[in-house]
Order: structure tokens, then sequence, then C-alpha cells
């Protein structure tokens, strides 16, 4: 009976740490601040079944890859980022990786690499 009970507790103790360490690799990471040379686009907005939808998403392009853009961590406007797509631009950027679409690891979302534009220069 007492191993029981203490296998039990002992199950319970290393339960919640592994559920405390996976939700601690969902917060977001910056890794670098930066100035980078680039271009914003739009894409469409494609759904998990594949199916592109009507509205689209801004990304910084750079030499090496296309970064999503978190619009709910920029200190400007979507609209002041939508007049400069397409046009070469400097930007000061934080490279983070982590939840694109929210921040409670409770709801699902798209993760991964995505840059935070701090200025425009």
């Amino acid at each position: 009976m007492k191993l029981s009970v203490t296998l039990t507790i002992c199950l319970l103790v290393f339960s919640s740490l592994s559920i405390s360490e996976s939700n601690g690799d969902l917060e977001q990471k910056e890794k670098t601040r930066e100035f980078v040379n680039g271009t914003i686009i739009e894409k469409k907005f494609v759904n998990k079944a594949g199916k592109k939808l009507d509205f689209g998403e801004l990304y910084l392009r750079t030499a090496n890859q296309d970064y999503f853009i978190k619009l709910s961590e920029c200190p400007m406007e979507k609209d002041d980022l939508l007049m400069l797509i397409g046009e070469k631009c400097k930007f000061k950027v934080a490279f983070k990786e982590g939840l694109w679409d929210t921040d409670d690891p409770n709801v699902q979302s798209r993760i991964g690499e995505y840059v935070t534009i701090l200025a425009i220069l």
C-alpha cells in the first residue's frame, strides 16, 4: 500500500514538471535584434485544409527567407506597413521564435520563427 502511494505521488510530481516544461517551450523567445534590409510582402492566408482565404498576412522578405510579421508586437500600425509593400527598406527588427497568432498556449496557433519590426529606417 505504501509503495503504491509513493509511486502515485512520484508520478504526479513528474507529470506536473513535464507540463510546466512543455508550456515553457511555447513562450516567445527573442533570438536577436538587428538591422536588416528587406521588403514587406503580403501572402494570402492558407488554412489547415490548404484553402487560400480572402485576407493576407504581412511578411518581411530578406535575402535568406520570408519571416511572418507579428503585428501585435509591432509599435507601428498595420496601415504604416501596408504603405511599404514592395519597397526595399532598412528595418530594426527582433527575430523571435514562438506562437504567431496568440500568446495563449492553450489555443491552437502556428508556431515558429517570426519577426517584430521595431523601426523603419
